[in-house]
């Protein structure tokens, strides 16, 4: 059985990322990466997942979860059912894929498109993560 090639990582609080090669092509993204994701994770206001390439272990995106609350007056009235005033919620505060997995770079630098499209993927994780936290904790919105 082949290994998957690519695997999700939960930042643990002490792993620095200052020299991590990691460009997604938003410089805010790159530079919250190096310089914030620690402190989130060790503040506990925000869970950050690595995506790393399985072969190198080399970190090709990343998303943050972190608990929210949304007021049910900013939800679709359609929606309202079952809502508390304050309901509680996960929120994907960041999600960033690194440049060389990004299908539209690939192809602008003439490279071949890599077998799998990690975009969905990523988001896929994300919303799967906020699910499984609100099995755990509780939680109505994404």
């Amino acid at each position: 059985m082949n290994e998957p090639a690519y695997h999700l990582i939960q930042m643990p609080p002490d792993l620095e990322l200052g020299g991590i090669d990691f460009d997604c092509g938003v410089e805010h993204y790159n530079e919250w990466l190096r310089r914030h994701a620690r402190t989130a994770v060790a503040s506990g206001s925000a869970s950050v997942y690595h995506l790393a390439d399985s072969l190198s272990d080399r970190l090709v995106g990343y998303f943050t979860l972190s608990p929210t609350q949304v007021a049910r007056a900013d939800v679709p009235k359609e929606l309202h059912r079952g809502l508390l005033r304050a309901t509680p919620g996960y929120l994907i505060g960041k999600l960033a894929l690194d440049k060389s997995c990004q299908t539209r770079w690939r192809r602008d630098n003439c490279l071949d498109p890599l077998p799998q499209q990690l975009g969905p993927d990523l988001l896929r994780a994300a919303v799967l993560k906020a699910l499984e936290a609100a099995r755990t904790g509780g939680g109505q919105i994404i």
